[in-house]
């Protein structure tokens, strides 16, 4: 066996039975095995792995982070939306809120409804059309509309549902489509 000092990747020191060592001037020479994986580049590759990749997955994903429940709410209204096409972000501020329901006779403006997203709830003669739903059971409060939610409050993959709602003139219960909401960074 043989001790050598090899600076050419550093200052190492390396032990070897006589192979032939790699140089500047020997590039055909065998690699020794702590030259097979350089660990310098291996990090390198998963850093350029992490901001081309890991982006362009999150943006694919980004677009799915609202998503309307389709068969929940009153028959034929509209769910909260997240305006601006950017999902609700942990990071950024963002705003939830109602659509215009032309159906709706709201004795004074929608809220909207937060909290856990559940099985449909049927709300029978309370709704003001037959077919009405809840999703969201148990709630978290009702907010104003718009919700303005600042960075910060909500943990990345924390998910909740959101509906919209009011009294109607009529003394019955107007409520939305339901919306899926997912935290991103």
């Amino acid at each position: 066996p043989v001790w050598r000092v090899d600076t050419t990747f550093g200052a190492k020191i390396a032990f070897g039975y006589g192979a032939a060592w790699r140089t500047p001037g020997n590039s055909a020479a065998r690699r020794r095995p702590s030259e097979r994986v350089e660990p310098m580049k291996l990090k390198h590759l998963l850093v350029a792995f992490s901001f081309l990749v890991l982006p362009l997955t999150l943006a694919d994903s980004a677009s799915a982070q609202a998503v309307p429940l389709p068969g929940t709410g009153c028959p034929g209204s509209l769910g909260p939306i997240v305006p601006g096409g950017r999902p609700p972000s942990s990071s950024n501020p963002w705003n939830l809120q109602c659509q215009p329901n032309p159906n709706w006779n709201c004795v004074s403006g929608p809220v909207i409804l937060l909290g856990v997203c559940s099985p449909a709830i049927p709300l029978g003669g309370l709704g003001c059309v037959a077919g009405c739903s809840l999703v969201i059971n148990p709630s978290f409060g009702t907010f104003p509309d718009p919700l303005f939610v600042g960075p910060g409050g909500l943990q990345p993959g924390f998910t909740f549902c959101a509906q919209c709602a009011c009294i109607d003139a009529a003394g019955c219960i107007q409520i939305s489509e339901a919306l899926q909401i997912t935290m991103t960074p």
